[in-house]
């Protein structure tokens, strides 16, 4: 799943870094997001004032001087395909090269290579976490952790829309670093990946 910006912060679940990737527990398939919960129609409405919406703190620029640089690992992940009442995850897994930049001042950029070994497919994706034109609340922010969620719509090829929402957690940890992403597709889940990295 390519994941071009990512979008608004609610969880504040905890996450521990942990060696060897592997998929961490998160919404069940096509479950509703708690923002969307939390939010009801207004969930929808992205046109916010860059005023009205939350600075970044400092805090996140400590962070990524922290994990910048070449990071090498794998992605544990999956899909889910299927219908509300018969889902099913398909797995989706790598091996993972990323290079991170050492400021945040427009979002943590993460530049990333994903190989998959079985279909011998390699792809290359730029990932902005905590963009601060989507940010709407951002609740832990450190030197070694960060917690957010962000939110964009989307254009189809029908000229319609989709509003694709990211929740992450990143944290450092005994020299490794972990990523943790659920994805939401009108705010309803659909898939994850679980980073786990070391310096190469």
């Amino acid at each position: 799943m390519s994941t071009p910006h990512l979008a608004s912060l609610v969880l504040a679940a905890s996450f521990a870094a942990t060696p060897g990737a592997s998929a961490a527990a998160g919404p069940a398939c096509f479950e509703l997001s708690p923002l969307r919960n939390q939010l009801g129609e207004t969930y929808y409405d992205v046109d916010i004032p860059r005023s009205q919406l939350p600075a970044l703190p400092a805090e996140l620029n400590d962070l990524a001087r922290n994990i910048a640089g070449r990071w090498q690992g794998e992605s544990v992940g999956f899909d889910c395909r299927g219908t509300e009442g018969n889902p099913r995850q398909v797995r989706r897994d790598a091996v993972i090269e990323a290079t991170i930049a050492d400021t945040a001042a427009a979002g943590l950029v993460i530049d990333v290579t994903r190989e998959n070994p079985d279909q011998r497919v390699t792809t290359q994706d730029r990932v902005v976490l905590f963009d601060p034109d989507m940010l709407l609340s951002f609740q832990v922010a450190g030197p070694y952790r960060a917690v957010g969620s962000q939110r964009f719509r989307q254009a189809t090829a029908e000229g319609l829309s989709l509003m694709r929402q990211t929740d992450a957690t990143i944290e450092l940890r005994d020299h490794r670093l972990t990523l943790n992403l659920h994805y939401f597709v009108n705010g309803v889940f659909v898939g994850q990946d679980t980073w786990d990295l070391s310096r190469p």
